[in-house]
């Protein structure tokens, strides 16, 4: 086994000892990459002994499991919108800083709740990664080193879109910037589903409990900020829907053309309500549950306030609470996977990852 350099100065310092293609047409071409969406899944913190080898080799294999079963990227004209590559590079560490101190039994390995991995190993503090992927001391985000990622990314393949790193750590966490991302073995596949609908252009549909996230102020409307913009061919979202004061993710909306309906999930709102829009579901939010984070929603109405149909998991429409928001943000159903990892895409997320998709498939 080659010698880890510790600290990598350069993504040409790291040495790679697993390069494989898991998801994807069969070509290997660095042409075959080019034509798809091309995915690069990095470990980070895994040791080269057989258990730590597995649970790596596990997680990457249940991401292609998740990514064959989830509409859209199940559906068949767009399996093969996406190449998949594993990496395994030579270790430095096992484990993150302040990682996982649980129990067994509390651990959630790819998903799938009640398989405790019994054979877990606390990582010591401050155990070094290669890409420096580490916890915060509060919170379910990560850092880790974007460029070094970056880099080798392209290094190993070099028309990659997108580099994803699993972290070996069961402690809850996933952040995206940019194009890249990090997740962690707690419920790895819907989480690395949930950042690669970020890197494919969605927004979040949670909302937030901070004080300046009650409603969408002006200096909070489409954001410049470079780590909000996809990094795709196609940007998701972008379009005669997409104005000035309103989010550039396509599975997301702002208050005041709630009336009219100009969101981007207008059209596929008219051809299951027809062209009137008479009876679409739009589910608000108690006014007095705008100032702190609360799931109180008053009952469907229509866009009048009178009661409309009822509501369940399946109910398409405006739902109240997006983008971080509370109040004044809307989403298209109640449940989707970019609002809670584990759930199916709701309806407008479906329809602009399969417009951020369609570039990536054979003709």
């Amino acid at each position: 086994m080659p010698d880890p350099v510790l600290v990598p100065s350069s993504a040409d310092d790291i040495v790679v000892d697993e390069l494989s293609k898991v998801h994807g047409p069969a070509g290997t071409g660095v042409d075959d990459d080019a034509e798809r969406f091309t995915v690069v899944v990095v470990g980070d913190g895994f040791e080269f002994e057989e258990t730590d080898q597995v649970r790596f080799s596990s997680a990457v294999d249940a991401i292609v499991a998740v990514l064959n079963q989830t509409s859209p990227f199940s559906d068949p004209d767009l399996v093969g919108a996406i190449n998949l590559w594993k990496v395994v590079p030579v270790p430095v560490g096992q484990g993150v800083p302040r990682g996982w101190t649980g129990a067994a039994s509390d651990l959630v390995v790819s998903g799938e709740r009640g398989q405790p991995l019994a054979d877990m190993t606390v990582a010591p503090e401050d155990t070094p990664t290669l890409f420096g992927s580490a916890h915060p001391e509060v919170g379910n985000g990560m850092s880790w080193n974007r460029d070094l990622l970056r880099d080798f990314a392209e290094r190993v393949r070099p028309a990659f879109d997108a580099a994803i790193i699993v972290v070996n750590s069961f402690r809850h966490g996933g952040t995206r910037s940019r194009n890249t991302a990090v997740v962690t073995l707690h419920a790895t596949a819907p989480v690395f589903l949930h950042e690669l609908g970020h890197i494919l252009g969605l927004a979040d549909e949670y909302d937030s409990s901070r004080a300046d996230r009650r409603r969408p102020r002006r200096h909070h409307l489409l954001s410049n900020s470079p780590s909000e913009t996809p990094v795709v061919r196609y940007v998701a979202g972008v379009g005669r829907a997409a104005t000035i004061g309103q989010p550039h993710q396509a599975n997301v909306a702002y208050r005041r053309r709630l009336r009219r309906f100009l969101v981007p999930w207008r059209s596929e709102l008219v051809r299951v309500h027809g062209r009137t829009l008479e009876g679409v579901p739009i589910v608000r939010r108690e006014e007095d549950s705008c100032d702190t984070r609360d799931t109180r929603l008053i009952g469907a109405l229509d866009v009048d306030g009178d009661p409309a149909a009822s509501v369940d998991d399946e109910t398409f429409g405006m739902f109240e609470g997006a983008h971080l928001y509370r109040c004044g943000a809307w989403r298209s159903q109640f449940e989707c996977m970019m609002r809670t990892a584990g759930n199916p895409f709701c309806v407008a997320c479906r329809l602009a990852l399969r417009r951020a998709l369609l570039p990536y498939v054979d003709p």
